[in-house]
């Protein structure tokens, strides 16, 4: 049996708590489906959104989420996908995204999995290297800069 998690956290302060909870009222927000809208902006308003999900199907359209949230704000949005499979008992981590947006801009990359497969054990930050070289021209121009500055080493590309 295969199981998706998804989970976003968002804080926000200032001015861009009150303005966003305003925005996103009108915005299309696949979130909806899981949790009414003013219970959304009520959450915003206090400055902390916080969302988890588990389900037997995947929410295609989660990324649509971040990208209308980020397109009001200044900051990156992140959340995360996991993918998990359970086996005689056993749970095991097969597939694990980090979805990013910024002004409305969504990138989506596997992230690296640990040997143990465990969702407990993913590191957000450990983002598949060779993934993101091999596809580098294809990405943003925030997002490049944004992995130069975290991984010194793609400053070469």
């Amino acid at each position: 049996m295969r199981r998706h998690r998804y989970y976003f956290d968002l804080i926000l302060t200032g001015m861009d708590k009150y303005n966003l909870a305003d925005c996103i009222v009108d915005e299309y927000l696949p979130l909806t489906a899981q949790m009414p809208i003013w219970e959304i902006a009520e959450k915003i308003r206090e400055g902390h959104f916080h969302f988890e999900h588990e389900s037997p199907e995947p929410l295609e359209e989660f990324p649509k989420n971040l990208e209308a949230f980020s397109a009001y704000l200044h900051q990156v949005v992140k959340g995360f996908h996991a993918v998990e499979e359970e086996e005689d008992a056993r749970v095991r981590l097969v597939e694990a995204r980090k979805i990013m947006a910024l002004r409305g801009e969504v990138v989506t990359l596997p992230l690296r999995l640990p040997p143990t497969l465990l969702l407990n054990d993913l590191d957000p930050d450990a983002e598949d290297l060779d993934h993101i070289e091999a596809r580098w021209p294809d990405y943003p121009r925030w997002f490049q800069d944004g992995m130069r500055r975290k991984h010194p080493y793609l400053r070469r590309l």
